[in-house]
């Protein structure tokens, strides 16, 4: 089960809203009027339409000259095979989504041709019209002069994100402008565009010298003067860890310290998301052997995102904050029976038919940030098909060919809720959030960035209560230095929180960490959920589930076996390597 913390910006309250990926929608209070279904009654499923949005040509080899004129006639570029695909935002106008591609066989300079190589920022329409030139895209920094770019250019545009004003966007830790055009018009041109890094001062004042600190998943709020970002850090305990940041942007254009001397965006009122005062998760009590769960503590492993208001720290959410999605699951989240609706569901079929294509092929994985557009009728999502080592070769699980124009290995989709209102839209900006968040931490440049503590249990045995019935037997061990926790069993008494699905059962874990970011668990489980309208059960083999896993890398590695089982439908663990 995947848990997304909303967390107010202006103040240390905090809801949890969790989603499981089940294609089922159900009433709990109309088809089990016995069974309570804590808060308002799930919404209805609702039609969902879905296209693929166009991309440009495919050229099946990246040398010199493999885009001609047979593959794009226009000399607009083509992509390879593998097409470096990120989708991200819609937008202002709501007719434009921008996205991330790796473009391939261009020919050599000075051919016009030329810039269309390497990794680009591209906007995609959604209305079935084109540009100009007649293509459905437009290439936003190919081209760019070096002159327009003096801070040098980034090699990762990841998450590429619209400001509202229509003329900028962020991507990766950069800042695209087109000053006071639009991005969308023909006065958008490569000599008007401008790129301009992002700098957070890490050193202390008077001392700030080289590139700053470095960011990862930076995520621009809807006011447009600020954004959060995340950095690495280190636990007590010697695992990789990282905080979450939230920070106002300032257009600086002379800098006199720091690199890159060049005009770019500061980072300024920077406030780690952090309150090491504040509630922790899970409190204790040592006489009585008791443990309590607290769902409104504060707390940010990473940063994702924020509400279509800015005032919660989230994941995806929408325009007017009743809805987020990967799955399309209202603000007061699961309940019951009701886990959200799955977006590219095809109705009348549980599930999709492998190597179809079709919007519900389950080799088509969904991946990160889908959007909601601007008006909150649309949503824009991408996926990859399971190529190898993923798939085929020693892995059970065969490879499926392409359907797609060229053989590409990603899309871009457009799902349309077509029975909802658009809300109104009338380009005003977002209410703007304050520089200074209550609950956080003012960042003081040059200081020590803490380690990361946590609060856990002492070594012991505990009961956990459920919510509405039954209890949970949990065993903590700490390390040998005392500073985090080295393994938790624990045993399951009929446990449920909603009063509806239980679980009983067995699960242990121990962790430990060889190196910072090497992480290894030593898995048992033997754990069964029931409720009114399904089983499940996850289960390891009889010597246990032994995972070690790279967080840089992120490669598979495990002996042993993990099986869920949800309703006679068996999930397996990834092949190593994978």
């Amino acid at each position: 089960m995947k848990i997304s913390s909303q967390i107010l910006l202006g103040s240390a309250s905090v809801s949890l809203v969790s989603s499981a990926t089940r294609n089922q929608y159900l009433q709990c209070d109309e088809e089990h009027p016995g069974i309570p279904m804590p808060g308002p009654p799930a919404p209805k499923p609702e039609p969902i339409s879905i296209i693929q949005l166009p991309l440009p040509p495919v050229t099946q080899s990246n040398a010199a000259g493999a885009c001609s004129a047979a593959v794009n006639p226009r000399g607009t570029g083509c992509i390879g095979v593998s097409t470096g695909l990120q989708s991200g935002d819609f937008l202002p106008d709501g007719k434009h989504v921008v996205a991330t591609v790796l473009f391939a066989g261009a020919p050599a300079a000075p051919h016009p041709a030329s810039i269309y190589a390497g990794q680009q920022i591209i906007l995609v329409k959604t209305d079935n019209t084109t540009f100009p030139n007649g293509d459905p895209w437009k290439c936003i920094t190919c081209g760019v002069p070096d002159a327009n770019a003096p801070g040098g250019r980034s090699t990762q545009w990841d998450y590429p994100q619209a400001f509202r004003d229509g003329q900028r966007l962020l991507a990766g830790t950069e800042i695209v402008s087109c000053g006071d055009n639009l991005l969308t018009s023909e006065a958008c041109t490569p000599e008007s565009t401008f790129i301009y890094p992002i700098r957070w001062a890490t050193s202390a004042a008077g001392n700030d010298t080289g590139p700053g600190g470095s960011m990862r998943e930076l995520r621009l709020h809807p006011d447009n003067v600020h954004l959060g970002f995340n950095s690495f850090a280190t636990s007590a305990d010697g695992r990789l860890a990282q905080f979450g940041y939230f920070a106002r942007l300032s257009y600086n254009a002379a800098p006199t310290s720091g690199t890159p001397l060049a005009p770019r965006y500061d980072l300024i009122r920077v406030n780690r998301l952090y309150d090491p005062h504040g509630t922790p998760p899970i409190s204790w009590d040592t006489d009585a052997g008791t443990l309590a769960l607290h769902p409104e503590a504060v707390t940010v492993g990473e940063l994702r995102g924020f509400s279509g208001s800015g005032r919660e720290v989230t994941y995806i959410g929408s325009p007017d904050d009743g809805w987020t999605v990967p799955w399309l699951l209202d603000a007061h989240g699961d309940r019951g029976c009701y886990f959200g609706q799955q977006v590219n569901g095809v109705a009348g079929r549980a599930a999709g038919i492998p190597g179809s294509g079709d919007v519900d092929d389950p080799e088509w994985n969904g991946q990160a940030d889908p959007r909601f557009s601007p008006d909150g009728t649309q949503i824009v999502y991408w996926q990859a098909l399971a190529v190898a080592p993923a798939c085929g070769g020693a892995n059970p699980l065969p490879c499926y060919a392409s359907r797609e124009p060229g053989g590409r290995t990603e899309r871009m989709m457009l799902a349309t809720l077509t029975s909802r209102t658009p809300l109104a839209t009338n380009g005003s900006l977002t209410e703007e959030a304050p520089d200074i968040i209550p609950w956080a931490t003012a960042y003081v440049p040059g200081e020590t960035v803490p380690a990361i503590t946590g609060n856990y249990p002492p070594e012991g045995t505990y009961t956990l209560k459920g919510a509405v019935s039954g209890s949970a037997e949990v065993e903590i061990v700490e390390n040998m230095d005392k500073t985090g926790v080295k393994s938790v069993a624990v045993t399951y008494h009929e446990f449920s929180d909603d009063g509806v699905n239980f679980l009983r059962g067995t699960e242990n874990v121990t962790a430990s960490s060889p190196t910072l970011t090497l992480n290894k668990l030593e898995w048992f489980s033997d754990l069964e959920r029931v409720g009114p309208t399904s089983r499940g059960t996850k289960v390891t083999s009889p010597e246990g589930f032994h995972l070690e896993i790279d967080a840089l890398t992120n490669i598979f590695n495990a002996n042993g076996t993990m099986t869920t089982t949800i309703d006679g439908v068996v999930y397996k663990q990834p092949l190593n390597g994978a």
